[in-house]
């Protein structure tokens, strides 16, 4: 493994979620599109279980990271594999995080453009980010990463 071999990711996914959420916000106030019909706490409080379940997905799997001395960061090498945790149930316990922070904000705020930039998040994350990860993991750790992708589901 050389110092400059990596996944190749070019937008870091914390600036991809920092994009879907100021544009979900901003499409919100500029172009409406508000859930209407259900009761602000019934909104805010599946909106506060949905951040709270993913914020304790994100932070479980950078604790991870950390523990094992891995940069978090997708751009950069990886000197070994990060397992159990969170990693137990989900490939991706930070990107999970994420896309359900901006759903569960989504939710409270009753605001269907912001739930909307959650899908896009999504879609950037599972058809860009993620399958150059998983063919640097299985270029780097080969049958190690195939067998763990067997027993754990990308997302959930």
């Amino acid at each position: 493994m050389s110092e400059t071999d990596s996944a190749g990711i070019v937008v870091l996914p914390p600036v991809v979620f920092l994009f879907c959420l100021i544009a979900g916000i901003a499409a919100s106030f500029a172009y409406g599109g508000w859930i209407t019909g259900v009761p602000a706490p019934f909104r805010w409080a599946a909106g506060l279980f949905v951040i709270v379940a993913g914020l304790a997905f994100a932070i479980s799997g950078v604790d991870r990271f950390r523990k094992l001395k891995v940069d978090v960061r997708p751009d950069k090498p990886v000197a070994r594999m990060v397992g159990g945790g969170a990693y137990r149930v989900t490939r991706n316990p930070m990107y999970f995080g994420l896309v359900c922070l901006l759903t569960g904000l989504g939710l409270a705020l009753g605001a269907i453009p912001l739930l909307a930039s959650a899908v896009v998040m999504f879609a950037c994350l599972n058809w860009y980010v993620i399958p150059r990860e998983e063919a640097y993991l299985t270029r780097t750790f080969g049958d190690d990463y195939r067998t763990y992708c067997t027993h754990v589901r990308r997302w959930f």
